[in-house]
């Protein structure tokens, strides 16, 4: 039976031996997934600037998305949408953005609920994509909802997608689930070369690896909380 990881685990695979200590942070927002156009203030900020970040960026109806993002080598970030669909639910959206702000969390996974409305399930999709360029450069899709393997013929797929291989920003390998809304965790995995950014194959292949082979099958996205 193929298992698809929670995202508990999907924190854990990604960011293996990573750590926040020392780390510059940033609150980020997009409309529409215009990330080339973003906003952002640093980090510790108050919950009068953290709202004033959400609610400028775009009419109460907008199609906003929010990372919490750590800087620095990798870069790690969180993020998660509220869609025009979901704009009545607006003041949860913005007071979870508070909220992460108020607490300034050195756990990615905690952030990621804190954005997400609750603890995140139904893995979406796993691409790769350029950091605050994902809509320009264009990202590379490896799974999708409903596949029933994990992702392979990475280093072949990427050979179809020069522009991102061997990028003008560094590359993240993000990993999204559906519920309570649409977010996502990403980890960089390119290492700069020159002017370059050049995707380390073998970085995206070990954290797959890791990623898939950390589900069991009682761990199928169905709607199962985390295991804590």
């Amino acid at each position: 039976m193929f298992a698809l990881p929670t995202s508990h685990q999907a924190v854990e695979a990604l960011l293996d031996g990573w750590s926040a200590t020392g780390r510059r942070r940033i609150l980020q927002v997009a409309v529409a997934g215009r990330w080339e156009e973003s906003r952002s203030i640093e980090m510790p900020t108050d919950a009068a600037g953290a709202r004033s970040l959400v609610c400028d960026a775009g009419p109460a109806d907008a199609d906003v998305a929010v990372e919490f993002e750590w800087l620095g080598r990798p870069l790690v970030f969180v993020g998660a949408r509220r869609t025009r669909e979901l704009a009545s639910e607006r003041a949860d959206f913005v007071e979870g953005v508070v909220h992460v702000a108020a607490i300034d969390p050195a756990d990615p996974g905690l952030a990621l609920a804190t954005l997400a409305g609750g603890s995140p399930a139904e893995l979406d999709h796993i691409e790769l994509g350029a950091a605050n360029a994902w809509q320009s450069v264009g990202p590379l899709r490896l799974w999708s909802h409903g596949e029933d393997r994990a992702p392979r013929a990475v280093e072949a797929r990427l050979r179809e997608h020069p522009a991102l291989a061997r990028c003008v920003v560094p590359v993240a390998l993000e990993v999204a689930f559906r519920r309570p809304r649409a977010c996502w965790i990403g980890v960089e995995v390119s290492e700069p070369s020159g002017d370059e950014h050049v995707v380390c194959i073998s970085t995206v292949e070990t954290k797959l690896a890791r990623l898939f082979n950390s589900a069991r099958p009682s761990d199928r996205q169905a709607g199962h909380p985390d295991p804590r």
